[in-house]
This record gives structure tokens, C-alpha cells and sequence, in this order.
């Protein structure tokens, strides 16, 4: 084999590899845009717990699923109806841990909590 049949296959090779990138980076570009707009699916929360390990609420078909997510697993915590939810504009309503803790329980408990 010559020199030009070395070349014209470096340069097939480099063609195929190319074409292959320039492919995928469409793809994903096209993908990623339908998913973003269908609205079947939508991020509500989440919060880093520890290394490979944290919690999120999803939004699916009218529920909120809170979900505990590991290095390995993915795991539904709990099931929730979207309506109850305080949700301003599809975002959490802002407000410190204890005060949203305070809140819940003693809407749980349907008695006043003393401090």
C-alpha cells in the first residue's frame, strides 16, 4: 500500500468520526428540547443529603413523588397529590427548615406546639 491509500483512509476514518459527533450533538439538541417542553415531568426540589445521596420531589401527572436518591438506586419515599403542595409560580414557597417543620407538625398534630 502506498502513501495515498494510508491517507484516504485516515481521512475516511476522521470523516466517519466526525460525522458521528456532529450526529449526536443534533440528537441530543433535538431530544432534550421535546423532553424540556412536554411538561410530563418536572423537577420540583432537591436536596443534596450527603455524598451520592439526596432527596427530590418530582412532579408526575398531577402527583408529587418524593424520592430517595442513591449511588445505585432510586427509591419512592412517599406519594403526594401536586394540589397540596405550597407551590408559588411551580416553587416552593421560600422558608427556613424549622419554621416549615413547626408548621407541619402542628398541622399533624391539630394542637398548638409551645416553643
Amino acid at each position: 500500500m502506498g502513501f495515498w491509500d494510508y491517507f484516504k483512509a485516515i481521512a475516511v476514518i476522521i470523516g466517519v468520526i466526525a460525522a458521528a459527533f456532529c450526529l449526536t450533538r443534533l440528537l441530543a439538541r433535538a431530544g432534550g428540547a421535546n423532553a424540556r417542553r412536554s411538561g410530563a415531568i418536572r423537577l420540583l426540589g432537591f436536596l443534596p443529603l450527603a455524598r451520592d445521596r439526596s432527596v427530590a420531589v418530582v412532579e408526575i401527572g398531577g402527583f408529587a413523588y418524593i424520592l430517595g436518591i442513591g449511588a445505585q438506586r432510586v427509591e419512592r419515599l412517599d406519594k403526594l397529590a401536586a394540589a397540596d403542595l405550597d407551590l408559588k409560580n411551580g416553587v416552593a414557597a421560600p422558608g427556613d427548615f424549622s419554621s416549615c417543620f413547626h408548621a407541619e407538625l402542628k398541622a399533624r398534630l391539630k394542637r398548638p406546639v409551645d416553643k
